[in-house]
């Protein structure tokens, strides 16, 4: 079964919506990772060519590995995640970046400290 999912992510610092940077994980070559950003504003993308279960954390991995630091990197997004306040669809979710399973549908948002 292939997992097929899309889910927006949003900073909220200091009033200002911001979403992630645009290509991570998307190399423009059929070989990308199966959570990554394209062309969407906010949204994180997942496809998959079996089900896969991954979280927040996985994608700010990725983030980190597929952006060179200094250049849009996760920092902001991953220490919101760990300091600020993260909700799902509305609910507050404890527990980090780790304990937040990327759904299709979804909205997370995360309050920077």
């Amino acid at each position: 079964m292939n997992s097929v999912a899309t889910v927006h992510l949003w900073l909220i610092s200091g009033g200002q919506r911001q979403e992630p940077t645009g290509g991570v994980g998307s190399t423009g070559s059929a070989c990308n990772y199966w959570v990554r950003t394209e062309n969407d504003p906010g949204v994180i993308h997942i496809r998959a060519p079996h089900s896969v279960t991954p979280t927040l954390a996985t994608f700010f991995t990725i983030w980190d590995l597929a952006i060179p630091q200094g250049s849009g990197n996760s920092g902001p997004f991953r220490d919101a995640a760990e300091h600020g306040k993260i909700t799902v669809n509305g609910s507050a979710v404890q527990g980090g970046a780790a304990a937040v399973t990327l759904v299709d549908g979804e909205t997370i948002e995360l309050y920077a400290p």
